[in-house]
């Protein structure tokens, strides 16, 4: 299956409601804002919100995350491929090399996320 492919199914699966685009917080919101856009681009129609644009820090995410997780229809994460300490364990997320970390926020995320039937 094609990433569009993976794209249009999520979508589908959020039945109108807004795909929420987590991230670390390595990543410079201005270039979620760009996966953000291009994301929008492909699935015209599509409602994606960027995470790092939404709070305004981890606090403030502890504080609203109960109250508004359940506006979302789906989620697609973003991680930060930190260097492997030795060459002997495979490449991960899409081939790309390096361990794929994630912090407590998203760490929680995912658990909401992947207990909610669609």
């Amino acid at each position: 299956m094609s990433a569009d492919d993976s794209l249009s199914e999520l979508i589908g699966r959020t039945h109108g409601r807004p795909v929420y685009l987590a991230s670390a917080f390595a990543v410079a919101p201005r270039f979620i804002d760009d996966v953000a856009d291009l994301l929008r681009q492909k699935q015209p129609g599509a409602v994606v919100v960027n995470s790092r644009g939404r709070y305004r820090g981890s606090s403030d995410w502890h504080k609203r995350w109960r109250q508004e997780r359940n506006r979302y229809g789906g989620a697609i994460i973003m991680t930060v491929a930190e260097p492997f300490v030795d060459d002997t364990e495979p490449p991960t997320g899409a081939g790309i090399p390096g361990a794929h970390v994630v912090g407590e926020s998203v760490a929680l995320l995912c658990a909401v996320v992947c207990r909610r039937r669609f």
